[in-house]
């Protein structure tokens, strides 16, 4: 508005623009300071289903997809219904962009945080960590109608900040559930994991729109006009309730997970001992 832009279309051309005047610069710097050296030795193709069969025998791998599977969704329910719960429970939709903008900015100021407590606890308790944040903040959406908009403001910063773990430690998890592939197939096979976790969070994302929406309408609830209690319960619950529990359980998949830095250790060491022989 202050650039004189009030139409849909003239915000998203702002939006495209500004995204990709802002992200070109660190590309190319990554690009150009980030190392990438070509691997010692090339790799033989392999069968898909030999490929599979390696994946699914990585048993620390099926644990890590089934939580990206779950955390997928857990993220994408709230993300599917935010512009609804602002309309019909929060009665402001002009809140849709400093809610969001709160949300985002917490998410990547509490990156250092989460990975400066994955190095003191390990990755998985320090995603465990982020995780019982996240649902315990989303447990407290229902009260704001009664406490105002702010503590909306309030619970976007610690479920932003959850985002934050979300973007960052499973990928690094993934690396060394990858290594543990190596050492027991004797090839590394770091596309086959990254592309699977890859497909089960874009899957978490999709199925929350499958049944988010059409769970909403057996339960009557329409964007076009008033809806009741029952209809707003409802709503609540798939934006703050299911996403909740599912990031609990999430975190009760995790416990226990065998890959910490001690035994991430022990698999490079006897990589490298292979690489040697």
């Amino acid at each position: 508005m202050a650039l004189g832009i009030t139409s849909a279309a003239g915000e998203a051309h702002l939006l495209v623009i500004m995204t990709i005047a802002m992200a070109t610069p660190f590309v190319l710097a990554a690009l150009i300071v980030v190392p990438d050296r070509l691997p010692a030795r090339r790799e033989n193709p392999v069968k898909l289903g030999d490929a599979l069969r390696v994946a699914a025998a990585n048993a620390p791998f099926r644990k890590l997809v089934l939580t990206w599977l779950l955390n997928g969704l857990a993220n994408g329910l709230p993300a599917a219904l935010f512009l609804m719960v602002c309309a019909q429970v929060l009665h402001d939709p002009k809140a849709q962009g400093p809610l969001l903008l709160i949300y985002f900015a917490s998410g990547v100021f509490a990156v250092p945080l989460w990975l400066w407590l994955a190095v003191h606890i390990g990755k998985h308790r320090a995603w465990i960590a982020s995780l019982l944040v996240t649902a315990f903040a989303f447990s407290f959406v229902p009260l704001v109608p009664h406490i105002g908009i702010w503590f909306f403001g309030l619970i976007s910063i610690f479920t932003g900040s959850g985002l934050g773990a979300d973007f960052t430690i499973p990928p690094s998890i993934q690396a060394d559930v990858v290594d543990l592939g190596e050492l027991r197939s004797g090839e590394r096979r770091a596309g086959l994991f990254f592309a699977a976790s890859t497909m089960a969070q874009k899957a978490g994302n999709a199925l929350a729109v499958g049944i988010a929406f059409p769970l909403l309408q057996l339960a009557g609830f329409t964007t076009h006009g008033d809806n009741g209690p029952f209809q707003k319960a409802a709503l609540l619950i798939m934006y703050c309730g299911v996403p909740s529990v599912l990031k609990l359980i999430c975190a009760l998949i995790l416990r226990g997970f065998p890959l910490d830095e001690a035994a991430q250790g022990r698999i490079r060491a006897q990589i490298a001992l292979q690489a040697a022989a």
